[in-house]
C-alpha cells in the first residue's frame, strides 16, 4: 500500500443545491460562479511526491502496485502515466493535488472514443490551502497533457435564480443530457451541484440508495447490505467458477447476492423488525445487480480495448 503523505487530502464531497454545507454560494451577487458539467465517472486524485514519482488515490484510499496492474483504476492510471511527459515551467507542482474524474461506465454510456480516461476538474493547493481558479486549474492539467471536464459557462451569482432540468445542458461526450451540472464560487470556496431527476433514479440502481433516503424498509435493507462491493465479490466468484462476464450471468448472480445478504446478514435483519415483503426486496437486489453487472462488463470492455490498441502500435 502506498504511504499516505498528510497532505493528500480528499476531494471534498460536493452537496446538492441547498445543502447547509455550500450555504452562502450565491449570496454575494457580483461574484463569479464557474459552471461545469457533471460527469458520471469515479473521484481521482493525484499528487507528485517529487519530481521522480507520482502517487494516486481514489476519493477514500491510496492505491497501490496492484491497482495499477488489475481493477477498475488501470486504464485511468495508465493514462495519466503516458500523458504526462513533463513538468510545468515555473511551477512548483509537488504542492498540488490534482483531483479529476476517472472515466469508467456507470449510469451513461458515453461515446467513450471521444472521451479520455481521466478528466480534471480542480486543483488544491496545500500550502495556500485553496482550490486554484478554473483557468490556472485548466491551464496546468493542459501543461501535463490531460483534458479538463468542460466549462459550460461563467455567471455572475445575481444571475442564477431558479434551478431545474432544462438548466442541464447536452453532454459534451454522447448524445444526451449531462447526468447535472456543478456550480463552483473559488471566492467563498463553496461548491454545489444539480442532478437531474432521470439520474437520481438511474444512480440509485447503480450506486444503491442512502438509507437516509429510503423509502421503506426494503429499500434499507438494500442500501445497507446490497452494496456495490458485495455485488462485486459474487460477479468474480461466478468468474472463478467458469461463468463468463456476459449478461447471461443475471441467470445465476442475483440468488447469490440474495443468498449471500440472507446467510450474513439474515439474523440482524430479522431482528431489527423491518416489514419486509420479499418479492420487492427480491426485484430490488436484482435491479441492483443487474445495474452493477452492466457497469462491470462495460469497464472490461474499456480495458480489453485500450490493451488490443497498445498491442496494435506496438506492432505498427
Amino acid at each position: 500500500m502506498v504511504k499516505m503523505e498528510k497532505e493528500f487530502l480528499k476531494y471534498g464531497k460536493i452537496k446538492q443545491i441547498g445543502d447547509k454545507e455550500n450555504v452562502g454560494i450565491f449570496g454575494t451577487d457580483d461574484e463569479d460562479i464557474v459552471i461545469q458539467e457533471k460527469i458520471d465517472g469515479a473521484n481521482f486524485r493525484f499528487m507528485f511526491k517529487d519530481d521522480e514519482q507520482i502517487i494516486f488515490g481514489s476519493r477514500n484510499r491510496g492505491l497501490n502496485d496492484t491497482d495499477e496492474e488489475e481493477g477498475s483504476w488501470k486504464r485511468c492510471i495508465k493514462y495519466i502515466r503516458e500523458k504526462i511527459t513533463e513538468y510545468p515551467k515555473g511551477t512548483d507542482i509537488t504542492s498540488f493535488i490534482f483531483y479529476g474524474e476517472c472515466c469508467i461506465r456507470h449510469s451513461i454510456s458515453y461515446q467513450w472514443d471521444k472521451m479520455p480516461p481521466y478528466l480534471g476538474f480542480d486543483i488544491y493547493d496545500t500550502r495556500d490551502k485553496v482550490y486554484l481558479n478554473h483557468k490556472l486549474a485548466k491551464e496546468i492539467f493542459k501543461q501535463l497533457g490531460l483534458e479538463f471536464v468542460p466549462v459550460i459557462k461563467v455567471v455572475k451569482a445575481k444571475d442564477i435564480k431558479e434551478i431545474s432540468d432544462k438548466d442541464v445542458p447536452k453532454s459534451a461526450y454522447y448524445e444526451g443530457p449531462a447526468e447535472g451540472i456543478v456550480f463552483k464560487n473559488y471566492a467563498k470556496q463553496l461548491m454545489a451541484k444539480f442532478v437531474t431527476d432521470k439520474f437520481k433514479e438511474v444512480n440509485k440502481d447503480t450506486f444503491g440508495t442512502s438509507k437516509k433516503w429510503a423509502k421503506n424498509d426494503n429499500e434499507i435493507i438494500v442500501a445497507k447490505y446490497c452494496t456495490n462491493p458485495r455485488i462485486d465479490k459474487w460477479i468474480f466468484k461466478l468468474i472463478d467458477d467458469g461463468h463468463e462476464l456476459q449478461m447471461k450471468m443475471m441467470q445465476h448472480l442475483p440468488t447469490a447476492v440474495y443468498k449471500d445478504i440472507m446467510q450474513e446478514e439474515g439474523q440482524e435483519i430479522l431482528f431489527s423488525k423491518f416489514a419486509i415483503n420479499f418479492q420487492d426486496l427480491k426485484k430490488q437486489v436484482t435491479r441492483r445487480c443487474l445495474a452493477v453487472l452492466k457497469q462491470v462488463i462495460g469497464n472490461n470492455a474499456l480495458s480489453e480495448k485500450d490493451e488490443k490498441k497498445n498491442k496494435l502500435e506496438e506492432t505498427l
